[in-house]
């Protein structure tokens, strides 16, 4: 890991867990009925707090002119932001878990239409996890941001459309609508697309 390397990871992590934090205390505040203990309000803002730690980490290095240097050196994006995909990586990794350790065991998949695009969306969820990174690197890398507000304003766009895919292709599953597998992977596929399309632009 370079000198360069190690910075960015250490900076992106303060701003993790100040994020992590601050929605914490909101959610704690807020006292959401479903959730019920520590880790899972953990779990629950981690996405949000994911996105946010990235637009500011990536964000400053745009704005510091440090993003287009390393461009010009030949640096990919993802060379240049590796540490951070890895975190990512790693978040959804954990959320994984938790969510296979939350099933009943022995495990008997669900046989109803609402149980199991219930079961797939909370497979699909973690996933957001690593695309919340990839988002928050497309948009803090866009040329089109040139102000700090702008890369929040947007990125808080694409989060609720999301959140409304999600609970729409939720809706139709659970009512015959959709498939199952297609409503609970629905919400995840429809942002990694547009995570990939962003991505390709902060690229190229």
């Amino acid at each position: 890991m370079t000198t360069f390397h190690r910075r960015l990871t250490i900076s992106f992590l303060q701003n993790l867990v100040r994020s992590v934090l601050v929605l914490m205390i909101v959610m704690a505040m807020i006292s959401l009925p479903e959730i019920q203990w520590f880790f899972d309000i953990f779990l629950f803002v981690l996405p949000l707090s994911l996105l946010l730690a990235t637009l500011f980490t990536v964000g400053f290095l745009a704005r510091d002119h440090e993003l287009t240097a390393l461009r010009a050196a030949g640096w990919s994006m993802f060379q240049i932001t590796w540490p951070v995909i890895s975190i990512g990586v790693v978040a959804s990794l954990v959320s994984w878990a938790q969510y296979l350790a939350d099933l009943p065991k022995p495990l008997s998949m669900p046989t109803d239409a609402a149980g199991i695009t219930a079961f797939h969306a909370g497979l699909s969820y973690p996933l957001v996890n690593l695309l919340a990174v990839y988002l928050g690197i497309g948009l803090a890398a866009s040329p089109r941001n040139k102000s700090r507000f702008v890369g929040f304003l947007r990125a808080g766009m694409w989060l609720m459309v999301y959140y409304i895919v999600s609970a729409t292709a939720n809706a139709l599953g659970r009512h015959g609508g959709l498939p199952p597998l297609v409503a609970g992977w629905m919400a995840a596929v429809f942002l990694a697309g547009i995570t990939g399309i962003l991505w390709w632009k902060a690229e190229w």
